[in-house]
């Protein structure tokens, strides 16, 4: 699992029936989460860029053949869509 945008682990351990959870921060009241990591590779107060990688998920050491990732991003602590966003993005031009 990579990390969807640069940042800082604000969170990395378990959290109730999540199980690992990771929080991101990336600034301007925008954080994400993320579980259903069977292994996590980062630790509270790293920071990230775009693309590193966060953990392993479930079912990548053969004992979860059905592993779900969980993503959820969050501005202000409300939950939003992230369609608009991540559309947007793939517009942009690079180089």
């Amino acid at each position: 699992v990579l990390a969807p945008h640069d940042g800082e682990i604000v969170f990395a351990g378990r959290f109730r029936s999540y199980g690992q959870l990771l929080i991101i921060a990336h600034g301007g009241g925008y954080h994400t989460l993320v579980a259903g990591l069977s292994r996590v590779d980062v630790t509270v107060g790293q920071m990230l860029l775009s693309g590193e990688p966060v953990g392993r998920m479930a079912g990548e050491n053969g004992k979860n053949q059905n592993p779900t990732l969980y993503i959820e991003m969050r501005r202000n602590g409300a939950p939003f869509d992230p369609i608009p966003w991540l559309a947007a993005l793939e517009h942009e031009v690079s180089g």
